[in-house]
């Protein structure tokens, strides 16, 4: 069975992400990833929603998030992260749903602290 990771320090931490195809939410994206870099062990992107769902329900990244997704992206990868222990919410922290666009997926242990960034804050 899959296990998210156990990393409970956001400096610890692997947080993936991708990014968007229009300019205003890669710029949404640049300036969140500026708060955030100085807080985390390292960043990367991968190309794939599903595939970095599956990271984090693996444990080899304790997080991912993401401004533009469709349900097709994340549906079946957000099933298995929970099943795996994670969480899953948008970036506001509300319960997500699959209308929603916007996305934080993580091992649960460092999602708050993430959310504590204020990934909308301009």
């Amino acid at each position: 069975p899959l296990r998210v990771s156990q990393r409970d320090r956001l400096m610890d931490s692997l947080v993936l992400l991708d990014w968007p195809r229009r300019a205003p939410y890669r710029e949404m994206i640049a300036r969140f990833l500026a708060r955030l870099v100085s807080h985390v062990d390292g960043v990367r992107s991968r190309g794939s929603a599903a595939l970095a769902l599956c990271y984090v329900a693996a444990g080899w990244a304790d997080g991912y998030f993401q401004f533009t997704l469709g349900p097709w992206d994340v549906a079946a990868g957000l099933l298995m992260v929970e099943e795996a222990g994670g969480q899953v919410t948008d970036l506001h922290g509300e319960p997500y749903a699959l209308t929603k666009a916007d996305w934080l997926v993580t091992n649960g242990l460092i999602h708050q602290a993430i959310l504590d960034l204020q990934p909308y804050e301009s």
